[in-house]
């Protein structure tokens, strides 16, 4: 048995992610490069097997085999019917489903056979043969299906069989839920790829990581989940509280942390002269960063891409700018911009005029952390000339949250600090102009900053239909090359979040960066 702490029954993006590992899946998942790999599925299509069709008006047609031996965990076959089903559920609008992805882009998913289906497309896609956590789901058809056609969407909503009567495919199957509490499950004997090593699981629900921490110690709980956001300073207590021999912490790298320059304020500075943006990242100490503010539990991070991917290998291999950290190097191209520090220590330009305030790097915020973390950039800044100000100004209190997005949008910040999320449905997606907020989008979008490049734009249009993995990855480069070279992002350092594991429990890695977290081989986990 291991006792799993978790925090929360929400919890964070990789928490859900997790859990999703643990009692669910889909037909493929990823490999540390990124790479599709087959789950519920026979293979992966592909065009060459004639099993991902693209038709001359650019539609696509891709058929997919489910194992024979994949089963819910009421023992019933999984079958073509309940991806049909899942697709349904997927497509109501009464739903309001907010995070469809590449679906929208479905027109059909049709059964052949009881293994056998056929998902139609209305335009060409590289996910084409991704059918992972943000896909096509697999739901029971046997058990919600009556629920869902009675037309009573609030029953359907909130039925048991989400929560404490779920069944799914995964490798463990519910056997209790004490909301607010505690989950317990069994291993299933009939996974398709393999019964799990471990025979039970408990996962223990706590409002606070610092309260797993302590149960960790206590030996009350076998494993904290990277989906419990255990932090840096967390864990060098647990480190130093083990020893060498108590258990092993390491961190898995979420996502790439950046500082999301704003160009929405075309008159700034840092919006209208690369040089200047050039000057704050070769000004950034990111090693300093590593080691002091993140406890040495992290890595520079030179381009937005993880060290394992193709395209990470390809900027190194091609002398992508790392802009390694040289103070020097950022005051001349600062002076070339036109700007020198006055007698006061602020930037001048020469006719005078002072740099204008760089609100900086957070929102104001309850967590010591996040406070530490926006002032230690922002001292960096401050050291090259820069009046930073923090926090950067919050929105008025009492708006909506479509007002508040409005208000950040379109706010007097500089640049401010967040996630680039290296994920096989957002990555380089991130900086295009669609995802930029505006009123379409009621101010939401993850192009934070507001950047635009008509060349970028149309790199990533072709990428998204160049099926063969060489060319595409050759698209994907000179998309990272303008990004590095234009800087709407400064990359720091991958946000580290930790895993904690008493002595005892061993095959627990760091997973992949794109299934966002490590439990999609929890039935190779074992207890000795």
């Amino acid at each position: 048995m291991i006792l799993y702490g978790a925090v929360g029954e929400g919890g964070t993006t990789s928490a859900r992610y997790e859990r999703y590992f643990i009692f669910h899946g889909n037909l493929t998942s990823f490999d540390k490069q990124g790479t599709v790999l087959p789950r519920a599925a026979v293979k992966v299509p592909t065009v060459q097997d004639g099993d991902w069709k693209v038709n001359p008006d650019a539609t696509m047609e891709v058929t997919w085999k489910i194992r024979p031996d994949a089963f819910w965990h009421d023992g019933t076959p999984l079958t073509s019917d309940d991806f049909v089903f899942g697709f349904e559920v997927l497509r109501e609008p009464k739903l309001g489903i907010a995070t469809l992805g590449e679906t929208v882009n479905m027109t059909s998913v049709k059964a052949i056979d009881p293994k056998t289906f056929a998902v139609n497309w209305k335009t060409t896609s590289v996910q084409g043969n991704v059918n992972s956590s943000e896909g096509v789901p697999a739901i029971p058809k046997h058990q919600l299906g009556d629920l869902f056609h009675s037309g009573d969407l609030v029953a359907f909503e909130g039925s048991p069989a989400w929560r404490g009567e779920l069944i799914g495919i995964g490798p463990y199957r519910v056997t209790k839920l004490e909301q607010g509490s505690h989950l317990e499950a069994a291993a299933f004997d009939k996974y398709f790829l393999g019964k799990p090593k471990i025979d039970r699981l408990i996962m223990r629900f706590v409002a606070d990581v610092n309260v797993t921490v302590a149960q960790l110690l206590a030996g009350a709980v076998d494993y904290i989940s990277r989906g419990s956001s255990l932090k840096p300073v967390q864990m060098v207590e647990i480190e130093r509280q083990l020893g060498k021999d108590g258990g092993t912490v390491f961190p898995v790298f979420n996502d790439v942390r950046t500082l999301n320059v704003n160009f929405q304020i075309a008159d700034r500075p840092w919006a209208q002269d690369l040089r200047v943006r050039q000057a704050l990242l070769y000004g950034l100490n990111r090693q300093q960063l590593v080691d002091v503010l993140q406890e040495g539990k992290t890595q520079i991070a030179y381009f937005n891409a993880f060290p394992e991917f193709p395209v990470y290998k390809l900027a190194e291999q091609r002398g992508l700018p790392k802009y390694e950290y040289d103070l020097n190097k950022a005051q001349q191209l600062l002076t070339a911009a036109g700007w020198t520090k006055g007698t006061d220590g602020i930037l001048h330009n020469s006719t005078g005029q002072v740099m204008p305030p760089f609100y900086c790097c957070r929102y104001e915020s309850g967590d010591s952390n996040d406070i530490r973390e926006s002032l230690a950039w922002g001292t960096d800044f401050k050291t090259l000339g820069f009046e930073v100000v923090h926090p950067i100004p919050a929105p008025a209190a009492g708006l909506s949250s479509t007002e508040t997005r409005k208000a950040q949008a379109q706010g007097p910040r500089g640049g401010s600090i967040g996630n680039f999320r290296v994920t096989a449905d957002q990555n380089f997606g991130t900086l295009i102009t669609a995802n930029i907020p505006r009123e379409e989008t009621r101010w939401a979008g993850i192009n934070a900053g507001g950047w635009a490049n008509s060349t970028y734009e149309g790199l990533f249009t072709k990428a998204l239909s160049t099926l063969d993995v060489a060319p595409r990855r050759e698209l994907e480069f000179q998309m990272m090359k303008i990004a590095m070279e234009d800087l709407p992002l400064l990359p720091a350092y991958y946000n580290p979040s930790g895993v904690a594991i008493r002595k005892g429990v061993e095959g627990i890695g760091t997973g992949s960066a794109y299934n966002r977290g490590n439990t999609d081989d929890i039935h190779l986990w074992d207890i000795k």
